[in-house]
């Protein structure tokens, strides 16, 4: 009994805001909602043993909902997650990734370091959530190994030809030269992983520098996106006491 009694009194704080809640709202509402829907998954290392478990829970019903409603290109519904590894292992995700999209969902995922990803979902699975992205932008970038990883995902490698020459000369009374040629394709990245290292750190006068690659535009792009698009892109937070 004590053992149970312990248990729920980590969520007493999160049914005393939800009894707060002016407005309730469900799973089933969201998606009844018209355009835009859109849900952001945050993440509170503070609160783990309160809310951290709810919202795991509601992001599994919601996937599942998500991946259960009829194919669309028009009834559109984008789901933020930021600092990806922060929110624990989704379960849901890697079916939401894949199935989802032809239901009209549109996923943003933040993440900070492969390594991160890996240590929470596994190599394999980490890899494939990553490898789904159709669309990837990357930033400054401390850590060398996924600075090499986020290169190779946004620029790639291009081929090219390079043309190689060789001399051979022999000696005696037979002495022959002789002059070989060749072109063999070689491939380089496109993107250098210092490159990312080298960005410039943000900040409201020089903005937020990164390298970008889409599905349509398939060649990578460097651009700064201003301080005064980002005030305007991020929109203002709920005042609601039982927003997760």
């Amino acid at each position: 009994l004590a053992t149970v009694t312990s248990k729920l009194g980590n969520l007493r704080q999160a049914a005393m805001l939800w009894h707060k809640c002016e407005r309730k709202y469900s799973i089933h509402d969201f998606f009844n909602e018209a355009q835009p829907k859109v849900l952001s998954v945050r993440s509170d290392l503070t609160k783990e043993a309160t809310f951290m478990p709810l919202a795991r829970a509601i992001f599994t019903l919601f996937t599942r909902q998500l991946c259960e409603r009829p194919e669309t290109t028009t009834d559109l519904t984008h789901i933020l997650a930021d600092e990806l590894r922060n929110h624990g292992r989704l379960r849901g995700l890697l079916n939401g990734l894949s199935k989802s999209p032809s239901r009209g969902a549109r996923w943003y995922l933040g993440v900070h370091s492969e390594q991160g990803i890996f240590a929470e979902y596994g190599q394999h699975r980490g890899q494939e959530i990553l490898g789904m992205a159709s669309a990837v932008a990357g930033f400054k970038l401390n850590d060398p190994t996924t600075q090499k990883y986020a290169a190779t995902l946004i620029g790639g490698d291009i081929e090219g030809i390079k043309p190689e020459f060789s001399f051979s000369n022999s000696s005696g009374p037979n002495a022959q030269s002789s002059v070989t040629t060749g072109n063999p394709i070689r491939t380089h990245a496109t993107i250098l992983s210092q490159e990312l290292g080298n960005l410039e750190p943000a900040s409201r006068e020089s903005g937020l520098t990164g390298f970008f690659r889409s599905a349509d535009q398939p060649a990578p792009w460097k651009a700064t996106l201003s301080a005064e698009f980002i005030d305007y892109a991020l929109g203002k937070p709920s005042e609601d006491p039982g927003c997760i």
